[in-house]
């Protein structure tokens, strides 16, 4: 099964629920339960809902909750997706120090600003109450090394975790080399820390860890390991299941991307994020002579400096022949590189090519018009590029686009006569076309 480069959807604060005028009706808390059970919603906001009526009853009276709330909240529980039981917690609302039995029906737990100190992660982590619990997203925290340490040091916790998002927070070194030391974490499978104080020991503490051979998805989006974190975290030979690889930002030069390209423990990787870092045509270049990348699907190379020469390279990259994506947002000097890796004979199964903002222009769009290779495109992305009328008609009339599912043209110059031609039923291109707003022709 293909790992996916999830990313975790957002729920309602508690101190919203708190203040809605649900909140402010005169029944009691029980009977807001059975209201709420009974309308039948069975979404992440029902089920946040759901759990600050649990947690405030608890409060009220545990013994009654024990015995007559938790068993109907358990047997309801069943009705909502795993994904769907989600609570986030805030400021404000119910807190977690105290590990309340209605932990036992959460899988996903969002801390967001507030401190997560040692007290309330050992609750947590000696609670019979949090075996279930999936998935812990720790979001403009506070002691958030000092949560991490506490959360995985206690013997037998969590048993059940499989992801352990960090972002926006105060997590430096010692949270990943924490996160490295425990062999309580076989099934985690989902590590991402985003935008970060994380630098190259902390990435290289993760990268010597034995005890990460299970992990498919690993980011490191705005952190900032540099070349030698990236070079670890490459060249490790226990993180055997990698599947999913994110670097995006991360203050690679490249130096970095060379340690990408010469590494022979990338062979499972089939999504690859470089985006944001500084690595240019060499980079690019050095990926374009890579051997060990033969599993790469998805390939994302957003502003990173990549100009013809690079995109020249990447279009003769035979062995990346699996390779569907590739995202190229923000190069303005790709110019006739990107012709080049539409009309690739190396990337035969390119199907989807994104280039928006890349300065493409009215003599690019003609000239990728033109090209066979066009025909295998499904899904081509030109958003916000300085192609004009004229560049317009080529792609509207190309007998290349028949089949095309979807191009975006979105503020281009095309102004009203490229319109006229983008919308002409007679246009091979009219069926794919994704109507939005033009700028006015030059």
């Amino acid at each position: 099964m293909r790992a996916r480069h999830i990313y975790p959807a957002l729920t309602l604060t508690l101190t919203l629920l708190a203040s809605s005028p649900a909140f402010a009706q005169e029944p009691s808390t029980g009977d807001e339960i059975d209201a709420l059970l009974e309308r039948g919603g069975r979404d992440t906001v029902a089920f946040q809902r759901l759990m600050v009526l649990a947690d405030r009853s608890w409060r009220e009276d545990p013994a009654r909750f024990e015995d007559e709330v938790m068993p109907r909240l358990r047997e309801e529980s069943l009705a909502w997706y795993e994904t769907a039981r989600m609570v986030k917690i805030g400021p404000e609302g119910p807190s977690l120090a105290e590990a309340p039995p209605w932990l036992e029906l959460v899988r996903h737990v969002t801390f967001s600003d507030v401190p997560v100190d040692e007290v309330m992660m050992l609750a947590i982590a000696s609670s019979p109450h949090s075996a279930k619990l999936r998935w812990f997203m720790l979001e403009r925290t506070r002691k958030c090394d000092e949560g991490l340490a506490t959360l995985v040091g206690v013997e037998g916790s969590l048993p059940a975790l499989e992801m352990i998002y960090v972002m926006d927070g105060d997590c430096r070194d010692a949270g990943a080399e924490a996160l490295a030391r425990p062999s309580r974490l076989e099934r985690l499978r989902q590590l991402y820390f985003q935008r970060v104080a994380l630098g190259p020991k902390g990435a290289s503490a993760l990268a010597a860890s034995p005890h990460l051979s299970s992990v498919e998805s690993l980011g490191f989006n705005g952190a900032t390991i540099g070349d030698d974190g990236a070079a670890a975290i490459v060249a490790s030979p226990n993180l055997k299941g990698l599947r999913v690889l994110d670097l995006r930002g991360v203050g690679m030069t490249a130096r970095g991307a060379l340690a990408v390209a010469e590494s022979e423990r990338l062979g499972g990787v089939v999504q690859l994020l470089l985006g944001e870092n500084a690595i240019g045509d060499e980079g690019v270049e050095a990926l374009a002579r890579a051997t060990g990348l033969g599993a790469l699907e998805r390939l994302g190379l957003v502003n990173v400096g990549l100009g013809a020469a690079g995109g020249r390279a990447l279009a003769s990259a035979s062995h990346l022949d699996r390779v569907n994506m590739i995202a190229l947002r923000h190069n303005p000097e790709l110019g006739e590189g990107a012709v080049a890796l539409v009309s690739s004979t190396g990337l035969i199964g390119l199907r989807e090519l994104r280039m928006e903002y890349c300065a493409l222009d009215d003599e690019v769009a003609e000239a990728i018009s033109r090209s066979p290779g066009l025909a295998r495109i499904e899904r081509l992305h030109l958003y916000g590029n300085v192609i004009g009328p004229g560049g317009a008609e080529s792609l509207a009339y190309s007998p290349h686009t028949r089949d095309m599912e979807r191009i975006t043209l979105c503020q281009n110059p095309i102004g009203e006569i490229g319109e006229r031609h983008l919308n002409d039923p007679n246009a091979p291109l009219n069926k794919a076309i994704n109507r939005c707003r033009y700028r006015p022709a030059k």
